[in-house]
């Protein structure tokens, strides 16, 4: 018994540690810092040093303000994160965009995630081939250049019967991007990742790290496509964003750095610098 009661306060009390692109390698137990609290709209990020834990706040906190960061995936839809923190951390959210969404208030940020538009049959072959496609990538059942054209399937029909902003849609671009990378195919990547932005943008508060990230993934991808005047803006975006977050020592930042000089150097070249 002690034992299984030790397991579940390590389990409720410890935190993933990610790596520059925000991909979890392990857990870290900080006592201290288990005492910040879950919010939904969180007010700061966590981050890694070593063996120790840092947290910045990521808009103004006032004096007497509790800090608050987000123990799941923001993009998640209301239900599933509900059910995530009430079966994992054993409680019930009640900040404000959960206490909206409960309610159905309209404007709570929730309506796009899981919006619609095709008729039944055409959103039930979507979600299905997405499945599909996410648990093929997940098990790593098809050889690369299958899976990319099972994405290929599925994001056209998903592009057809759901909402843009669908986070089934955004979270497959997001492993397509990654196949297509694998298979050298930076055109699909750089399409995918692009048509990513604006569900990252709607799902994700403004500073969020992982809005960060993959606006310096766009940037990557738009460099390496030899195209540096679109390549400028969401790098000093991303950069921005992961610089107040992560520090400027962080890996992620200091390659978003050294692409946004290349590309000014590259413009500059041309004669194209502003």
């Amino acid at each position: 018994r002690e034992a299984t009661e030790m397991f579940c306060r390590l389990a409720c009390n410890s935190h993933s540690i990610t790596d520059a692109d925000l991909r979890p390698f392990g857990i870290g137990c900080f006592p201290l810092a288990a005492l910040v609290n879950h919010s939904c709209r969180p007010n700061a990020v966590q981050t890694y040093k070593a063996n120790s834990i840092i947290f910045r706040a990521m808009e103004l906190v006032e004096v007497g303000e509790e800090v608050s960061i987000s123990y799941v995936d923001l993009a998640s839809p209301y239900k599933p994160r509900s059910q995530e923190l009430s079966s994992r951390y054993l409680f019930t959210c009640a900040c404000r965009t959960c206490v909206a969404a409960a309610q159905g208030a309209q404007g709570a940020g929730e309506e796009t995630k899981e919006a619609t538009v095709g008729g039944e049959e055409a959103v039930a072959v979507a979600l299905r081939l997405l499945k599909e496609a996410r648990t093929a990538f997940q098990h790593k059942s098809l050889p690369a250049s299958e899976l990319l054209q099972l994405y290929r399937e599925a994001a056209s029909a998903a592009e057809a019967a759901l909402h843009p902003l669908h986070v089934e849609l955004m979270r497959a671009r997001e492993e397509a991007i990654r196949v297509a990378v694998e298979e050298e195919e930076w055109e699909t990547a750089l399409e995918q990742c692009n048509a990513s932005i604006p569900a990252y943008r709607q799902h994700y508060p403004p500073s969020s790290p992982v809005l960060g990230i993959q606006l310096l993934l766009l940037g990557k991808l738009l460099s390496h496509s030899h195209l540096p005047a679109d390549a400028r803006v969401p790098l000093a975006e991303g950069v921005d964003i992961v610089r107040r977050a992560y520090g400027s020592e962080s890996e992620a930042v200091e390659e978003g750095e050294r692409l946004l000089r290349e590309a000014q150097w590259t413009l500059q070249g041309l004669g194209q610098l502003d």
